[in-house]
């Protein structure tokens, strides 16, 4: 292709990057503002700034290519990377340079709250369903991040009547090669995270009206081991103390009224299973279970129901494994 073919590529993209970049920057500050809440705006709003972060990706990378490619004016890595280093046009260059530098930072800001859009995705779904949800993004690994969520939820809320504790991280090694790391990032959000929002909540909600309902998201991995080809070792060390924290807890906090309950799921397809599910195979763990099938979007919602209503009023300490059968072959 002709030089020149190049030099109006290498133009037009430059262009539309900065139209694109411009734009991301300035939609980011609209979603920083109070303009559009957390808690309500609708995950397309974020997914509009990741987009046009991605298409400025796009032409920035054509641009690159363009002016390596145009026979007009040469280029050194360096020149494309530092401000003010080339010495054609070294103030145009600069402006190229510093706006993909920017591109990294908003980039990154857009990673950084992927999670958030996770959360906008799930609360719009709940509201599609005529539920009036609402979500606050924390670390439930960070004490300061749990009592923080706490209190969102109590001063945005009111008092809380269910607490259902669900988050969770795994991590897969053979257990002499295991990273001490690794065991604490996991026993920090499994187990600790689990008692330090309990406590918080309990304290300012549940104890004084002496009411509430607490339910722990265990997994039949904390009633035995695993096979060989699965080493996750804290996850299962995490799992069954979370389960005998259920019934310690249940047992101190009865007099309060509050009931302590654990649910313990066998596989079931998801993010944090994804690399099991694949590496195992999903026939291959379905013929495991009696009922010959993994867990769906609707196997925990009737023992979560029944937790959480005054069906299970008289229901506390107790754990049930939602599994397909699974842990009546292992003796779970």
């Amino acid at each position: 292709m002709s030089g020149q073919f190049w030099w109006y590529v290498a133009r037009a993209s430059g262009i539309v990057a900065w139209l694109l970049l411009t734009a991301a920057v300035l939609w980011g500050i609209v979603l920083s503002t109070k303009a559009f809440p957390e808690h309500r705006r609708p995950a397309w709003l974020l997914d509009l700034h990741r987009w046009l972060g991605g298409l400025t990706v796009g032409f920035v990378a054509i641009h690159l290519i363009a002016l390596v490619a145009d026979s007009y004016a040469t280029f050194t890595l360096a020149d494309l990377a530092i401000p003010y280093a080339s010495d054609w046009k070294p103030g145009a260059v600069a402006l190229g340079v510093i706006a993909a530098w920017s591109l990294i930072v908003v980039e990154a800001t857009s990673l950084a709250n992927a999670p958030e859009a996770d959360l906008e995705e799930a609360v719009a779904d709940l509201q599609a369903a005529g539920i009036d949800a609402r979500w606050i993004a924390a670390d439930c690994a960070v004490e300061s991040d749990i009592r923080r969520l706490a209190d969102e939820t109590l001063e945005r809320m009111g008092p809380v009547d269910i607490v259902v504790n669900n988050a969770g991280a795994a991590w897969g090694a053979p257990a002499e090669d295991y990273p001490v790391e690794a065991w604490d990032k996991v026993m920090n959000l499994n187990v600790r995270g689990y008692f330090i929002l309990s406590q918080h909540i309990a304290k300012h909600s549940m104890i004084a009206r002496k009411s509430g309902r607490i339910i722990n998201i265990a997994s039949i991995a904390g009633l035995g081991g695993n096979p060989p080809e699965m080493q996750t070792i804290a996850y299962n060390t995490s799992k069954g103390a979370v389960i005998n924290f259920t019934r310690a807890l249940a047992a101190e906090w009865g007099r309060y009224n509050i009931t302590v309950n654990a649910i313990c799921p066998g596989f079931f397809p998801s993010k944090m299973t994804a690399g099991t599910l694949k590496a195992l195979g999903e026939e291959k763990l379905a013929a495991h279970a009696p009922l010959r099938r993994l867990g769906d979007d609707e196997d925990l919602k009737g023992l979560t129901l029944l937790y959480a209503s005054d069906a299970g009023k008289h229901i506390t300490g107790q754990w049930l494994a939602v599994d397909g059968g699974v842990s009546v072959v292992t003796g779970g």
